[in-house]
């Protein structure tokens, strides 16, 4: 099989028009909607299963994140996003450094830091793909 491949280098394609992807994305500071809002409460974090989770009332849908295996990671994925949009998110971070920052608080202050005075058991940690995925769900 090398042999046969060696004599049939695979042919050349140019993509002219084809550009990498930016990553200097800036996502904009969250301000919530509704009653209450000039009173500071965390927003409150709901998962239903491996499907998805709300923030308050915004809905963000993770059906199709395939390495999502536990109940408990959709919930952790959530408490995530909820510090991310109340701690990290201003306007002038990008994605990449906003996910950053995220993912260090976790690996060094643990989910006390998400989670404020209660931590509820059983949160199992995502992985790091599944944090930009759900940012990119969250409606702005």
């Amino acid at each position: 099989m090398k042999e046969l491949c060696e004599k049939r280098p695979a042919a050349h394609r140019q993509a002219p028009d084809f550009k990498m992807p930016d990553f200097g994305r800036v996502l904009p500071a969250y301000r919530r909607q509704g009653r209450n809002t000039g009173k500071y409460e965390h927003m409150k974090v709901r998962a239903s299963a491996l499907e998805s989770f709300t923030l308050d009332k915004e809905y963000v849908s993770v059906r199709y994140l395939e390495q999502l295996c536990d109940y408990e990671q959709t919930t952790a994925l959530g408490y995530l996003i909820r510090f991310g949009l109340e701690q990290v998110l201003d306007g002038r971070k990008t994605v990449r450094q906003a996910v950053k920052i995220i993912y260090d608080t976790l690996e060094n202050k643990g989910w006390e830091a998400f989670c404020s005075s209660y931590v509820p058991c059983g949160l199992a940690k995502p992985r790091v793909q599944e944090v930009y995925a759900a940012l990119d769900r969250f409606r702005f």
